[in-house]
Parts: structure tokens; sequence; C-alpha cells
């Protein structure tokens, strides 16, 4: 499933199964990572995708974090992509912050 603009689809979210959608958002990550750090390697650039998703997605208090839920209903565990996440990753290991936009 992803958020997507309200005038195009009303709901404000699509889903569909197969790589339609998922490939080109992935490629996006990728790009941004190779963007901050051009030498990485494709296993690295995976390793930040798969650890990014796993990262906590905000606080429900200080020095509480909320963790990461696996989708629901998938025959394995994985996490939903989260490029904020991986972005961040890499960017704590080059000693930059990522700072997230509102617009």
């Amino acid at each position: 499933m992803a958020l997507v603009r309200t005038v195009d689809f009303p709901g404000g979210s699509v889903s569909a199964n197969g790589t339609w959608l998922s490939a080109p958002l992935v490629g996006g990550v990728a790009g941004l990572l190779l963007a901050m750090d051009s030498t990485l390697p494709a296993d690295s650039v995976k390793d930040y995708i798969l650890r990014g998703a796993r990262e906590p997605k905000g606080w429900s208090a200080p020095g509480v974090p909320i963790p990461a839920t696996p989708v629901a209903g998938a025959p394995e565990t994985v996490y939903q992509l989260d490029a904020y996440g991986a972005l961040t990753l890499l960017a704590r290991e080059l000693g930059q912050r990522v700072e997230p936009s509102l617009t």
C-alpha cells in the first residue's frame, strides 16, 4: 500500500500486487543513498534499505522509541520501506544529519 495524492486517487492510498509501484520507490531510495555516498556498493545499498525499514518510527515519550512493525499478512517477516530510516542510518555513519522536509 502506498500513500498517493488525493487528486489522483480520492481514497489517498492505493494497494496492488506486483512490482509496478514498489520497484520505482525502492529505486528512488537507492538513488538517494547513492547521492549521499556514490561509492556505496550494491549490497550496502540493499543493507541500508533493509535496516532502515526496521528503524524506530518516532518516539512515544523521551527515550521510548516506537518500534517498526512487520507488514501484516506477509508470508515472512518484512517491513515497510522507510526512506528516512535508510538515509538516517547512512547519515549517522557519515557523521551527517538528515532533516525531514515538510514540503
